[in-house]
């Protein structure tokens, strides 16, 4: 970065680094302290280093986790001759930090005020201003967290405004809060003011067309007996590439429409799954912007999938329902072929309102059910998205479900 901003003009740079380095993720950084800790500390004071030696003016803020100041596996540290926290030898070295303060309230002993009130408390003791950032989280964090206290996804866009607003009250008179930062850019266009009806999203800049089409076409490879793997080239627009949309058919001479969307990718590769064997599928790809125009379709590609002596089963129904507390889901699995009832492990989570992951167990006549968080709000929008279903002598073949992904 610093020989980028180096080779580029003053209105091209970077001005500053957010350095998201995670050591504590590492399983031995607690019982090895104060090993892992240290290195943290050095690589830290190398990159300010090079920066300082650079001649540069880019600020260099560490993101930290909220509890670095009072966990035991990072109190009482010893650097430079001084003891003390963690976080505080960071808050020394560095221009700034940013609090991954992930909670979705701003009140309380683990809200977001009180979580990051020390680190606001020392920077201010040595006189730094401007230097505490405050991180936030929008994004959909069911795969790795809770999702009932992390995240502001499940809340939407109007809850998090008000108990942002809290937060900037607190720290008004503080000259060393630096702001918010969310978490992150996609996840905020994305955040609704609520889930349901009124749902009202962020304005999107003017767009006066649609995407062109893809830089180079399609091509598909088959994986196995049920995916098949595409790449394309990116396409363009005035305003800004949304995703592609992936249209898929039997028909080698078929027409892309919402009848035969496989799916959608933000990337420039898709891997299409739960497809049936030894079947040919032919593929088309348009780019979407970020006000829904869709681009002109790619000429076809096609690939074959594998052999295999699995039987595919799938989604006969899926039902959610909310009457206050929490949602409920149901689902049945059948033999695609048979349409009998099949018992299997299903895995999925609940989305919008709210975010629960699920392992249920279908029984004999195929039919499982679970029950989400409670949901603390009156009216809104809860779904069921599932990820994965097994069951011996089986595999699922999602690409044929009757019922997927209720909301």
């Amino acid at each position: 970065i610093l020989n980028y901003n180096l080779a580029s003009r003053p209105g091209e740079r970077f001005d500053g680094v957010n350095v998201d380095i995670e050591p504590y993720i590492y399983p031995g950084f607690a019982a090895g302290k104060p090993a892992l800790q240290l290195q943290w500390l050095e690589i830290l004071e190398k990159m300010i280093q090079r920066r300082d030696a650079a001649g540069s003016a880019m600020a260099i803020g560490p993101a930290i986790p909220r509890w670095l100041d009072v966990n035991t596996c990072c109190t009482d540290i010893t650097w430079k001759g001084a003891t003390k926290p963690l976080s505080e030898h960071i808050q020394d070295m560095s221009d700034y930090i940013s609090i991954m303060d992930y909670r979705d309230t701003a009140d309380g002993s683990v809200g977001i005020i009180a979580q990051a009130q020390s680190e606001i408390a020392y920077a201010e003791a040595i006189g730094k201003p401007n230097s505490v950032v405050i991180g936030v989280e929008t994004l959909d964090i069911a795969w790795s967290g809770d999702p009932e206290t992390i995240t502001f996804r499940e809340e939407g866009r109007a809850v998090a405004e008000r108990e942002l607003r809290k937060v900037y009250d607190a720290f008004a008179g503080s000259p060393a809060f630096g702001g918010i930062a969310m978490h992150h850019y996609d996840s905020i266009r994305w955040l609704p003011s609520v889930w349901g009806p009124n749902a009202v999203y962020p304005p999107m800049p003017a767009d006066s067309g649609p995407p062109g089409a893809v830089s180079s076409p399609p091509t598909a490879e088959a994986f196995d007996h049920q995916s098949i793997d595409l790449a394309y080239g990116r396409a363009f627009d005035d305003t800004e590439v949304e995703h592609y949309n992936i249209y898929r058919s039997t028909d080698a001479g078929f027409t892309p429409g919402p009848e035969n969307l496989a799916g959608q990718s933000r990337g420039l590769t898709f891997t299409d799954s739960g497809l049936l064997p030894d079947t040919t599928h032919h593929y088309r790809v348009a780019a979407v912007d970020a006000h829904g125009n869709v681009g002109p379709a790619s000429p076809a590609a096609s690939a074959t999938t594998g052999g295999t002596e699995l039987r595919p089963l799938i989604i006969d129904e899926l039902t959610v329902t909310a009457a206050g507390g929490p949602a409920t889901v149901r689902i049945r699995v059948t033999d695609l072929a048979t349409g009998e009832p099949v018992a299997a492990a299903i895995h999925g989570r609940f989305t919008k309102m709210a975010g629960r992951y699920l392992t249920m167990n279908a029984n004999s006549d195929g039919q499982a059910s679970g029950v989400s968080e409670t949901i603390g709000y009156r009216g809104g929008e809860v779904g069921f998205q599932p990820l994965r279903i097994t069951a011996p002598g089986y595999y699922w073949a999602s690409a044929h479900d009757r019922a997927r992904n209720v909301e």
